[in-house]
């Protein structure tokens, strides 16, 4: 079976020319084995932009759902204290723009006791011992523009107020696969207890034939997330050094009931209007 010559131009694009040129069928006259993956160098991508939209978002106005599963940590004296578990679902839709694209996006975390799985509404202060009420966000649509020359600044948000660095890739393909960094740091200029440092550190991966195929416009993926950032407010560490950490993974889907059991679970009982209309996730007020 031979790949498509539109195909292997698209990979060309994007930069994945090791791919391209293994799926290229054997000129007349000559056998030559392709390179299996192993044997294939890892190669930068040139169009690290698409290779981020087709992995993290999509290409056409489907509505997906992503989701990620972690720990959060509370990193004190160099040393990790597991706080609870999250779970994150994301749904989101996808729109051309004469310059770019918008991303509309609405995610809804939930944090459970390591232990018995319950969804926390107090939790222990880590250094005090003394409780105190978890904050929750609720899931408020919100859009992104995204232009052809990089990624977007919020413009709206708790984000909106820092000094913000938004950047995608690079991206590498590396045997059959294509992974892609997408990355966005923010922070204040106060100094003490009121100074804001945000690190989310994202990796998107995919197959690469799948991002250069130009009849899959919103191709699977998985990921990988983990974030650096200053104590929240509602955590009351007050000036204590440390940090606040976390590592999670997840994919994206392709229908509500594909997400996790768990999280499913909390909507029916936090969100029963999303939980019985996802799509009203991305409408104001649907909560």
């Amino acid at each position: 079976m031979t790949t498509p010559p539109t195909d292997r131009r698209a990979l060309l694009r994007l930069g994945l020319a090791s791919t391209a040129a293994a799926l290229a069928p054997a000129s007349e006259g000559r056998a030559e084995p392709a390179p299996t993956p192993i044997d294939r160098p890892a190669r930068r991508v040139g169009d690290a932009q698409t290779v981020h939209r087709k992995l993290a978002y999509s290409m056409d106005s489907t509505l997906t759902f992503s989701w990620l599963r972690g720990v959060r940590y509370a990193a004190v004296d160099n040393v990790l204290r597991p706080l609870w578990t999250m779970h994150l679902g994301t749904l989101f839709r996808t729109h051309d723009l004469a310059n770019g694209y918008a991303v509309t996006a609405a995610t809804t975390t939930f944090y459970t006791d390591l232990d018995t799985g319950k969804l926390l509404t107090t939790v222990k202060h880590p250094i005090t011992g003394k409780t105190i009420d978890v904050h929750y966000f609720p899931p408020t649509p919100q859009t992104l523009i995204y232009g052809r020359s990089g990624p977007p600044l919020p413009d709206s948000g708790p984000l909106a107020a820092l000094e913000n660095h938004v950047e995608t890739g690079p991206a590498w393909i590396d045997g059959e696969t294509v992974s892609v960094l997408g990355d966005h740091l923010a922070y204040s200029h106060e100094s003490g207890p009121s100074r804001v440092r945000v690190n989310d550190l994202s990796t998107f991966v995919g197959l690469a034939k799948d991002v250069a195929d130009p009849h899959m416009p919103n191709p699977p993926s998985t990921m990988m997330f983990n974030d650096l950032n200053t104590w929240p407010p509602w955590l009351q560490m007050g000036d204590a050094p440390g940090a606040y950490f976390s590592r999670a993974w997840g994919r994206k889907e392709f229908s509500y009931d594909a997400m996790p059991g768990v999280w499913r679970a909390l909507m029916r009982t936090e969100y029963p209007a999303i939980a019985a209309n996802p799509a009203s996730a991305l409408e104001a007020g649907a909560t």
